[in-house]
């Protein structure tokens, strides 16, 4: 079997699982785990045959795939923001609209020479060690999951970043004795009622830990952080938040009961998204 005919017979074997988009998405990002290979390293080989070794790890990543496992666990990493982050089980795998997020604080505070920076319900890490390969500063890291945390420490080493993270509740934390100019935060947002229109690759395999929200309260985490930071927040300093894009309402409503400045912001498919607020302090 060539590498052209591989590719025929992986469509052909997803397609009732996969569009052919994401089919083809999913092939690349699977041949790139086995060869390294770009698509242009594919269009180079097409003709080749495929090895016994390559067939039977194909064979094995559709059978995964057939369960609803997503293809990144599968592979055990993922890209984001221009660097490999591994990924588990364990924490999220990270989203496009999340890369947003990091683009517009990093864009934010480039130029500053120090800075502190925290991350609540940081998962794998991966904004907090992304912000912390494109500024300048201290940077943390705070989550209720051990198993979480163990996977963004693997990151932070993976990446070389001095992250410095501990374990937390947010919920039941009132007051601290550090001060940060940054806190950013992708909490869970997604109200349990939502499990019924969820596809499956999300709810057997994603923590639910760090997806849903009671529908009584959906914005619990976002009120315990913007408590947080009036406590912690430095002045001048900023919360960001990626938000559901069916309660930046909700959120408008909390807000302007602080007499603060904020900002949404739409992702790339012109949904709200993301929130800054400053001038909390």
């Amino acid at each position: 079997m060539t590498y052209e005919i591989l590719l025929k017979s992986f469509l052909k074997q997803t397609k009732s699982i996969l569009d052919e988009r994401e089919g083809l998405a999913t092939f690349w990002i699977m041949l790139f785990h086995l060869n390294k290979w770009s698509r242009i390293q594919f269009e180079m080989n097409r003709k080749k045959t495929v090895d016994s070794e390559n067939l039977n790890a194909v064979n094995a990543f559709v059978i995964r795939l057939k369960t609803g496992e997503p293809v990144h666990y599968i592979t055990g990493k993922t890209e984001f923001y221009g660097v490999t982050h591994l990924v588990n089980r364990n924490a999220l795998i990270p989203r496009p609209e999340t890369e947003e997020l990091v683009d517009w604080i990093v864009s934010d505070n480039k130029l500053k020479k120090t800075q502190s920076v925290l991350d609540i319900g940081t998962g794998s890490g991966c904004i907090i060690n992304s912000l912390a390969l494109n500024l300048n500063g201290r940077f943390y890291g705070l989550d209720v999951s051990n198993d979480a945390l163990s996977l963004a420490k693997a990151n932070s080493k993976a990446l070389e970043t001095t992250v410095h993270f501990f374990i937390k509740n947010i919920l039941n934390t009132q007051d601290t004795s550090d001060k940060f100019d940054t806190i950013v935060s992708n909490p869970p947002y997604i109200p349990v009622s939502d499990k019924k229109s969820m596809g499956s690759n999300v709810l057997d395999f994603e923590p639910e830990l760090a997806l849903f929200v009671p529908n009584t309260d959906p914005l619990i985490f976002y009120k315990a952080i913007i408590n947080f930071g009036l406590k912690s927040l430095n002045m001048q300093g900023c919360i960001y938040f990626e938000i559901h894009e069916n309660y930046s309402s909700d959120l408008k409503t909390i807000i302007d009961k602080l007499n603060c400045k904020y900002l949404f912001k739409k992702d790339m498919q012109g949904k709200d998204r993301m929130l800054k607020i400053w001038d909390l302090v």
